[in-house]
């Protein structure tokens, strides 16, 4: 019992910190919100090129197999599943524990450093996602498309699971970025550099798709795809029973590889830590 309430606490000062670090919070949050308006400016000017804007190309043009209606909901539904699965500041919360010697405080407490984190990362979404719930419904609203619904029950339950994926992989990649202050002093820059590629990697930007041949394929496999584009391709039908089975196999696989390379990764830096005097 000590443990579970432990563990409330722990997500109980997640969600204040939310609302105590609230210009941060704002601040994530209205650029991830021009973000998507950018998109939504974008994409008809894209598929409109050299005609009069309408949304009617819904029906009439398709780029890299998609039509303007799909990749209006495919931004949408990005904006959303990041917005509740993001850990982007889980590296840097890693990296102040470990050069203020805040860590030192968290080692001993009960509930482990990492689960903490868990926890943590957890009740600060709440808001984040409830924020961003009313942003999409705004969206559908303000701009007039023809939103896409999937077109079976199951292509809503694989969507569900594979965001549940993509948030355990946003955890697991991020914490490692975070752990690589164990050996290096200065990780902001890397950490920039690599928010890039993987906002290209995941489909974050534009899908994959765009990205023709070997390379794209290749792409499609790697587990920066499972943080947004994959479940969206499920979400669009356009993946079928089998190809949906094939990934989460592989998305296993990516989630077991990472859990026992960051696992690897704490207790070699623990060591490193502890004999610094950390």
């Amino acid at each position: 019992m000590s443990l579970i309430r432990k563990t409330l606490k722990t997500a109980s000062v997640g969600l204040q910190n939310s609302i105590i670090y609230k210009n941060n919070f704002l601040l994530g949050f209205l650029s991830g919100v021009f973000g998507l308006f950018v998109q939504f400016i974008f994409w008809p000017a894209f598929y409109n090129a050299g005609t009069e804007f309408s949304y009617a190309a819904i029906d009439e043009t398709v780029i890299a197999g998609y039509y303007l209606n799909e990749m209006l909901t495919y931004s949408l539904l990005i904006y959303f599943i990041q917005r509740g699965t993001s850990m982007m500041n889980l590296s840097g919360t890693i990296k102040g524990d470990i050069m203020s010697g805040g860590l030192n405080i968290q080692l001993i407490r009960p509930v482990k450093y990492l689960w903490n984190k868990w926890i943590f990362s957890i009740s600060g979404q709440i808001i984040n996602l409830g924020l961003s719930l009313i942003v999409f419904l705004l969206v559908l609203l303000f701009f007039r498309f023809t939103f896409v619904l999937p077109s079976a029950i199951s292509d809503i339950g694989y969507t569900i699971l594979f965001i549940i994926f993509a948030y355990i992989l946003s955890f697991l990649i991020n914490g490692i970025l975070g752990m690589l202050s164990f050996w290096l002093l200065e990780t902001s820059a890397i950490n920039q550099i690599l928010g890039m590629v993987i906002g290209i990697l995941s489909g974050s930007l534009f899908p994959i798709d765009f990205i023709q041949g070997r390379l794209g394929d290749i792409l499609k496999y790697l587990p920066f795809s499972y943080l947004a584009y994959f479940p969206t391709q499920i979400y669009l039908g356009k993946v079928d029973t089998a190809q949906i089975i094939t990934n989460i196999e592989i998305c296993l696989f990516w989630i077991l590889f990472l859990s026992i390379l960051m696992k690897k990764l704490w207790k070699d830096g623990i060591r490193k830590y502890s004999a610094f005097g950390g």
